[in-house]
């Protein structure tokens, strides 16, 4: 089976990188085709090898709760906006067609980056 190469990068709003967290692919035709999720690099770098006929979504993804990071009022009151004290953020989506010519992808979260809280130990 032929494979199509697609790089990208996932973003807070503010253009700093998201590290360490999911990005999945899930094909428009799950019958034929399998999603993938992994994880970004330190520059916040993801790379899927997607079969030929494969359309589908790249999405990132980050479970998260109040109190984990240091003065994140965006992100403070997307949280509670869900009436819970956690959630899991999503990004955009982008769509994807391995029979067109590939580009690079950008995937964003719509807050900006926030320094993780500390925690006593």
């Amino acid at each position: 089976m032929e494979l199509v190469l697609f790089k990208g990068r996932f973003l807070f709003s503010d253009g700093k990188p998201v590290v360490d967290e999911r990005v999945k692919f899930t094909p428009d035709d799950e019958k034929r085709f399998d999603s993938v999720s992994l994880e970004t690099d330190v520059e916040g770098r993801f790379e899927f090898r997607v079969p030929i006929g494969a359309k589908g979504k790249i999405a990132g993804e980050m479970y998260t709760y109040e109190g984990e990071f240091m003065d994140c009022v965006i992100l403070e009151r997307m949280i509670r906006s869900t009436g819970r004290t956690f959630t899991t953020m999503k990004s955009n989506v982008a769509s994807i067609d391995p029979n067109s010519p590939s580009q690079a992808i950008v995937i964003s979260f719509p807050f900006p980056y926030c320094a993780k809280a500390k925690t006593d130990q």
